[in-house]
């Protein structure tokens, strides 16, 4: 080894050393867990704010486009349901369905007849 390549191997050598050192601070290695838990939770918190808008605007406009199509009565649904853990995708899970009415409740509604089928309130709209 050369004498002036000396100080930067020194140099290297220290900082493997204080690197080596610090991943053995339990205690300093928990607190930066602790602050990247923070940070992800905080971003996921955002990130999941703007799903929620978005899944609301795309339940709207699929259920407007299906209205045209042979699907009238039917609505999408997209529910955000949170996990137990954190995941590398977000902290909840999407779950996307299309509800449709059922063909006796559609023809009831379409003469008027839901009164009649002693269908009202909510256990009407369970039924769809």
């Amino acid at each position: 080894m050369r004498p002036d390549a000396l100080p930067a191997l020194a140099a290297e050598t220290e900082t493997r050393l204080a690197a080596l050192a610090e991943s053995a601070d339990t205690a300093r290695l928990a607190q930066r867990a602790a602050e990247a838990e923070a940070s992800y939770r905080a971003l996921a918190g955002e990130l999941s704010a703007k799903r929620e808008l978005a899944a609301h605007d795309l339940e709207a406009r699929v259920t407007e486009v299906m209205q045209g199509l042979a699907m009238a009565g039917g609505r999408l649904e997209i529910a955000l349901e949170p996990l137990a853990m954190p995941a590398s995708y977000g902290v909840e899970e999407r779950r996307v369905s299309r509800r449709e009415p059922s063909e006796a409740a559609a023809r009831a509604a379409r003469e008027g007849r839901l009164g009649r089928r002693g269908c009202r309130g909510s256990r009407c709209r369970s039924r769809w």
